[in-house]
């Protein structure tokens, strides 16, 4: 008999289901905690960029709005940047990334000519101390200029929430360089 049973496993190649086994319903995402969730950690995100903000002892320090502009800064700055982020395994390697990124992101919007670049990065790489890696850092200017011109947005600051480890989560405070907020 139980050679019998096995031969007609073999043959359907499929497993029996167990009588005893209790079927379990699958959960349904409670949205509304999810939603909740989101909402809380965005209200930490601009936070902490609100206090990082005040530490900068600005004449006058804005308020953040979020999404107060046309585009998602952020989303711009994750775009332009993609190839560098990639590389980025460890939290303190975002953080590196993002500075530099935004260095050049902002030199791109304040300086025109390739002089005025040159003397832009020399001056503030001297500061960092590093003066190798000049010749990146003009090509991440030009990349800045050429593909993302139109985007004249400044960035202030920024905020990095590594809640999920494998997507990063960037906050940044920027503002329109056509109409600044001081």
């Amino acid at each position: 008999m139980v050679n019998f049973v096995l031969l007609q496993l073999i043959k359907s190649s499929v497993m029996p289901k167990s009588r005893k086994r209790k079927k379990t319903k699958k959960k349904v995402a409670n949205n509304f905690a999810q939603r909740n969730r989101n909402k809380v950690l965005e209200q930490n995100r601009t936070k902490r960029l609100q206090e990082n903000l005040n530490q900068m002892q600005l004449p006058k320090t804005p308020k953040i709005k979020r999404n107060a502009l046309k585009h998602k800064v952020s989303e711009l700055l994750v775009e332009y940047g993609e190839d560098l982020l990639d590389e980025c395994y460890e939290r303190e390697d975002y953080h590196k990334a993002m500075m530099m990124l935004i260095l050049c992101w902002n030199t791109g919007i304040v300086a025109d000519t390739k002089e005025e670049i040159d003397k832009a990065l020399d001056s503030m790489l001297e500061k960092m101390h590093v003066s190798s890696e000049k010749a990146f850092f003009v090509s991440m200017v030009e990349k800045k200029k050429r593909f993302y011109g139109e985007y004249n947005y400044i960035i202030m600051n920024y905020d990095i929430d590594f809640s999920d480890e494998d997507n990063p989560y960037i906050s940044v405070v920027s503002f329109d360089k056509n109409n600044p907020i001081m």
